[in-house]
């Protein structure tokens, strides 16, 4: 028969040495999982584009070739050229609060632009030389790059949420990929985009539908989540980073045709305009050969005798 003293000296649990073991545990993972939190929330170091690229004292880049094959940018001699809203040159410029919610033309941008370390902005519409019919929904095609680099945490734009928030409706975003001759890697594959398929309102009250392109350049990678984008800049394990968001569609008032369509037109455009794109951006080699200067330089280490 067992005594009531006897039950209380039986182990009902956990002992004390074990339970202190696990409190300790627990809390070195929270201190873990809080530095690492506390890491990825600091700034990764600013990424320079290359110097092929000008940036003017506005954060446009106004580098972008004006002639990509039989695509030219318009000018104030196409019929086009007064719908292109705030067109300058050859060159869309945006208002001050644009760049304010994109971000671009911060007190940061204003330090590192003379160190080519800033954000930045391109916007231009092209019209293809090559089609001959004026009514054709693919006869001016409108390109949009951004530049970020050295932030600290960031949900990247895209147009899904920028034009319902603009009242367009009917929004389809569906994934495509288009396949580019003559670019470095990995973009020398089948380059992943998002299809954006909206009805936008027009004049009279009648909805036009329209369609973008994006895809992002994180670190020369290409990748269509923004979340994953925002992974990316929020990984302790990541030291420098840009990222560039490469959206094009057709422009104009002509509704486009169907997906497989206007697909085949954008792919055709692509081959023109994306292997310049890329010259404009850091490739792999030139974000590895910052990181192994920082190895070889780490912060606060004293210079060799």
């Amino acid at each position: 028969m067992t005594t009531d003293a006897d039950s209380s000296a039986a182990p009902t649990g956990l002992s004390r040495g074990a339970l202190v073991a696990f409190a300790l545990a627990v809390a070195i993972l929270v201190v873990c999982a809080l530095t690492i939190r506390a890491i990825g929330k600091v700034p990764k170091r600013p990424v320079r584009w290359p110097a092929r690229v000008r940036v003017n004292e506005n954060y446009r880049n106004v580098a972008m070739r004006r002639t990509l094959g039989h695509y030219r940018a318009i000018e104030e001699d196409d019929p086009m050229y007064r719908y292109a809203d705030r067109q300058e040159g050859a060159d869309i410029v945006f208002r001050d609060d644009e760049m304010d919610a994109l971000g671009i033309g911060t007190a940061a941008d204003e330090r590192r632009l003379p160190d080519r370390r800033s954000n930045w902005y391109a916007s231009r519409i092209y019209r293809d030389h090559s089609v001959t019919d004026p009514d054709s929904p693919y006869l001016y095609w409108q390109v949009d790059v951004y530049y970020y680099t050295g932030l600290r945490d960031s949900v990247p734009h895209v147009p899904e949420i920028c034009q319902q928030a603009g009242g367009a409706k009917d929004l389809i975003t569906e994934p495509t990929t288009f396949t580019v001759a003559g670019v470095r890697k990995p973009w020398d594959v089948k380059v992943p985009f998002r299809r954006v398929t909206s009805w936008v309102a027009r004049t009279g009250g009648i909805y036009r539908k329209r369609m973008e392109y994006y895809t992002f350049s994180v670190n020369d990678a290409p990748m269509t989540d923004r979340i994953a984008v925002r992974r990316t800049l929020n990984s302790p394990f990541v030291r420098h980073m840009y990222f560039a968001k490469i959206q094009f569609g057709p422009f104009g008032n002509r509704e486009v045709g169907d997906s497989d369509e206007a697909d085949k037109a954008a792919e055709v455009f692509l081959q023109s305009l994306l292997p310049h794109v890329l010259e404009m951006l850091p490739g792999k080699a030139d974000i590895q050969d910052l990181d192994k200067a920082l190895d070889a330089n780490p912060p606060g280490a004293k210079p060799a005798p």
